[in-house]
């Protein structure tokens, strides 16, 4: 119990801030779970990666309208090998293209 109502409006406080902080952790890993299975559904082939194609059909499946050429683009931005783009580059892709229309 508190000393005083302020200590215990500083509690309450930081309970509810790390509950919220909790929650924002969940949905962070809900959405990394997400896009997981989405890069799945999109590696066509199993090896882990995707090529421009597999990308593309990705954009697709997230709702990301982009034409060719801003596919091309941020596909070799992201992409510095220009031929497959890897599992943990997609989250920085996602960052990117949301950068990208900024």
């Amino acid at each position: 119990m508190a000393k005083n109502s302020y200590t215990a409006h500083c509690w309450v406080r930081t309970l509810r801030r790390i509950v919220s902080a909790a929650k924002n952790i969940e949905i962070q890993r809900e959405y990394e779970q997400q896009l997981k299975a989405q890069f799945a559904a999109a590696d066509e082939d199993g090896n882990g990666t995707l090529t421009i194609r597999e990308f593309a059909g990705l954009m697709q499946q997230l709702n990301i309208d982009l034409s060719e050429g801003e596919i091309l683009q941020i596909f070799n931005e992201v992409n510095t090998d220009r031929t497959e783009i890897e599992g943990e580059q997609v989250g920085a892709t996602l960052v990117y293209i949301l950068c990208f229309f900024c």
